[in-house]
């Protein structure tokens, strides 16, 4: 429920002179951010779909608690030329899987928003069980007696362990992803003996959590 206050079709095809605009205005938002402090700090969620119910919410409605970039890593987007570049330079997206999702119909738009209403946290391990608290208590539970494991485990370990990459499952389609008793989702969680391992998959899976660096948003 924050209020969007710019929005950029990423993958869209527009006139150099509308990028060109769209970008100065981004940069003016963050400054005037930055400029005001009265001003509520700045947020970017990247959100991507094949209709327009995919971007009526800063995260799919499954998903209560998502990943958002903070005012550092948005200054950092509105140093790229174009969408493209912040989905490849900044975000991390392969330039292959960027071409074929847009070729399978996906559409992928940025969204810049205030902390108006949404509780907001840095993502950190210590953050995180208070953000999970609410809407995945259960999960909250699992990450305080996991905490020592997550501290100290990188994810690689926690792949070759379960014997896939996250990445691989979350790329794909969604109809097959959520098909996939890989992709961890709250019920599947709730199912299984809520080990590190589930519990991991469910904060990549479920929550966006890759790694803890980015702020946290939860609704």
């Amino acid at each position: 429920s924050s209020r969007v206050l710019w929005t950029l079709a990423v993958t869209q095809l527009e006139s150099p002179q509308r990028r060109r605009r769209l970008m100065a205005e981004l940069a003016d938002l963050i400054k005037f951010s930055s400029e005001n402090q009265s001003q509520k700090p700045l947020y970017a969620r990247l959100c991507n779909g094949r209709c327009e119910e995919a971007f009526e919410w800063l995260c799919p409605r499954e998903r209560l608690v998502v990943m958002v970039m903070g005012p550092d890593g948005l200054s950092a987007l509105a140093q790229q030329p174009n969408g493209y570049g912040m989905l490849t330079n900044v975000l991390g997206f392969l330039p292959g899987l960027v071409i074929k999702r847009v070729r399978e119909g996906y559409r992928f738009k940025l969204h810049v928003f205030d902390s108006s209403s949404a509780l907001i946290r840095e993502a950190t391990w210590r953050n995180l069980p208070e953000l999970l608290d609410a809407p995945y208590p259960e999960a909250a539970e699992a990450v305080r007696a996991h905490m020592d494991v997550f501290l100290t485990t990188p994810v690689e370990e926690f792949e070759q362990k379960l014997g896939y990459r996250f990445r691989d499952v979350d790329h794909l389609p969604d109809a097959q992803k959520w098909a996939d008793p890989r992709f961890m989702t709250y019920e599947r969680f709730l199912a299984s003996p809520r080990s590190s391992l589930d519990t991991r998959a469910f904060l990549i899976s479920h929550c966006d959590c890759l790694s803890c660096s980015m702020a946290m948003v939860g609704r």
